[in-house]
C-alpha cells in the first residue's frame, strides 16, 4: 500500500472530535480563507467556470481559477507591499 492510500485510509477514518482545538481552529480558519479566495475571484473565474467540465471536478477547476486569480489581484498586490 503506498503512502498516499495509507494516508487516505486515516484520513477517511478520522473523527473531528478526536482532533485537538487547536487543529480544527486552523483547519476551521483555511476554510474561510479558501471560500473567501474563490468568492473574491468569482466574477474574474467565471469564463474558466464556462468551459469547466461538470461535477466535482469542475467545481474543483472553477474555484481554483477563482481564487489564484484573486490572489493576482491590483488590490492584492499593493496591499500586500503596505504590509
Amino acid at each position: 500500500m503506498t503512502f498516499c492510500e495509507q494516508a487516505g485510509e486515516w484520513a477517511a477514518r478520522l473523527d473531528v472530535a478526536e482532533l485537538p482545538a487547536t487543529v480544527a481552529e486552523r483547519a476551521r480558519l483555511q476554510r474561510t480563507s479558501i471560500v473567501a479566495a474563490a468568492a473574491a475571484g468569482a466574477d474574474a473565474a467565471r469564463e474558466f467556470r464556462a468551459v469547466a467540465p461538470d461535477g466535482p471536478l469542475g467545481e474543483v477547476f472553477a474555484s481554483a481559477a477563482a481564487s489564484i486569480d484573486s490572489s493576482s489581484s491590483p488590490r492584492t498586490k499593493r496591499s500586500t507591499r503596505l504590509a
